[in-house]
């Protein structure tokens, strides 16, 4: 399984945000949001139902008594496969927020940036070596407990790189220390 470690600001994110005034397009009272891409999610539930469709069609012109339930039998399975993607298709949920309190994750506060210690991503191999995601570890400190490292999953359905997100962390932490200092 090989991991590949990526440096905090990505080079060519990082010309971006070396100017103070500069931020990833939003005024300091707005949140940088992360949600699931939900044309995708639409996509695949429509496949399946066509699938599912013609599977069905098949079984209902073509078929013969008693010859007909492993295809019935199939629909449900891909039935059963498609709902996830049809809830996905539909739901408005945030995946990631981050904003001048700190870094949300499906709507919990993870880290309040007074105890943000670090971010970075990783790509991280399959077992079998086919596919590999994204991960972004954010590190920080819990009173009176000790250090964290939270290890967020960058699927490819979201709306946001991990670049994107590690330039938003750097943003709103640079303007939340700025503010804390004065």
């Amino acid at each position: 399984m090989a991991i590949k470690k990526h440096n905090f600001i990505v080079p060519y994110i990082q010309a971006a945000y070396t100017n103070k005034n500069t931020n990833p397009g939003l005024p300091p009272a707005q949140s940088f949001v992360v949600k699931q891409w939900r044309a995708a999610h639409a996509i695949i539930a429509i496949v399946i139902y066509l699938i599912v469709f013609a599977m069905v069609y098949n079984v209902i012109v073509h078929g013969k008594p008693g010859t007909d339930m492993p295809g019935i039998a199939l629909c449900l399975i891909f039935v059963l496969v498609a709902i996830p993607s049809t809830v996905g298709a539909f739901s408005k949920k945030i995946y990631i927020e981050i904003n001048k309190t700190g870094i949300y994750t499906r709507s919990a506060l993870l880290t309040a940036w007074q105890d943000f210690i670090a971010a970075d991503y990783y790509e991280k191999a399959s077992q079998d070596g086919t596919a590999s995601v994204f991960i972004l570890r954010i590190q920080h400190h819990k009173q009176g407990i000790g250090d964290f490292e939270a290890n967020i999953p960058m699927e490819s359905t979201l709306t946001k790189s991990p670049e994107e997100v590690i330039a938003a962390i750097k943003h709103f932490y640079g303007a939340w220390k700025e503010n804390a200092a004065g």
